[in-house]
């Protein structure tokens, strides 16, 4: 049980951590040009605006793995750039914003929303995916951890299938799979194999 003296600091390193993370989040969106989707600039420069409040997140809480925390960080961020461009009709790619907050959800077995930012993040970057694929949700660190352990998993447990069928279960094999699906399909896919693996795993099976 965590004392009355050490949930008190919890709570005012994240009231300090979050404050510092709005002051430079607002600094860095005053300098920053306004996001056009047809004209985007370079995929380092959309996320330039949000670097320094992500990396003070990632180098803290997230290093520490307090992905409730995180959670509560990112939101907060994802809400100060909505009221930023709703008051100053400017706007602002969020698919930095939307990856860190799903993951982080998802990460706590909050499969449901931590996905759906996912596609979130996906459709924010969507004017990149056409001209540099390596751009899209599915090739970035923070989902690919999810998509190997749901590979792994399958791999795990198709020992009985293949015994019952001709068809060879490999990584070749879910990797064509993946490939066959429309985003939201492969997104759909990878969170119900998470959300079995969980269940799994609670029940020890």
């Amino acid at each position: 049980m965590v004392s009355g003296k050490t949930a008190h600091d919890i709570q005012t390193g994240l009231d300090f951590i979050i404050r510092s993370g709005v002051e430079l989040l607002k600094e860095d969106m005053k300098k920053s040009p306004r996001f056009d989707p047809n004209n985007p600039p370079e995929y380092r420069e959309k996320n330039e605006y949000f670097n320094r409040a992500n990396n003070l997140c990632q180098l803290s809480l997230w290093k520490l793995q307090l992905y409730d925390l995180c959670e509560r960080y990112y939101a907060i961020m994802l809400r100060e750039i909505r009221k930023y461009e709703t008051d100053n009709d400017t706007n602002f790619n969020k698919g930095m914003v939307y990856a860190n907050l799903g993951v982080s959800q998802a990460a706590q077995g909050k499969i449901d929303e931590g996905f759906a930012n996912t596609l979130k993040a996906n459709m924010e970057d969507e004017p990149y995916h056409t001209t540099d694929p390596t751009r899209t949700i599915f090739k970035s660190p923070l989902y690919a951890q999810f998509e190997e352990r749901t590979e792994d998993f399958i791999l795990k447990h198709s020992q009985l299938y293949q015994r019952e069928e001709t068809k060879t279960i490999d990584k070749s094999f879910i990797n064509g799979l993946l490939s066959s699906l429309d985003t939201d399909s492969h997104v759909l896919f990878i969170s119900v194999i998470e959300k079995i693996q969980r269940c799994m795993h609670a029940y020890q099976l």
